[in-house]
């Protein structure tokens, strides 16, 4: 026998193991980690938006409203809804 038919005998199991889906595409990646780190960003992006809404209004601008719109807008938004209910608080637009 050459060496090249027990290497092939080997490398045909191989090539129809479970990953013969995975090399030839037919599956679908797992995305499940990259989903929940999605989720994790904006779970914590909603509660330091909140936090914020809660210390600026402890300190830097007093009279900035905590109703359900400043709430529902940094618990949406998070970090950039603080920084819209702030700026529109200062120019007098809004809140």
């Amino acid at each position: 026998m050459t060496t090249t038919g027990p290497a092939l005998l080997i490398g045909v199991p191989a090539f129809f193991s479970s990953n013969t889906d995975d090399r030839l595409r037919l599956r679908e990646p797992d995305r499940g980690s990259k989903k929940r780190g999605n989720m994790r960003t904006l779970i914590g992006n909603t509660i330091v938006g909140l936090i914020l809404l809660f210390l600026t209004n402890l300190s830097l601008a007093d009279d900035i409203p905590i109703d359900i719109i400043t709430v529902v807008i940094c618990a949406i938004v998070g970090v950039l809804g603080w920084a819209l209910v702030l700026i529109l608080h200062l120019l007098g637009i809004a809140f």
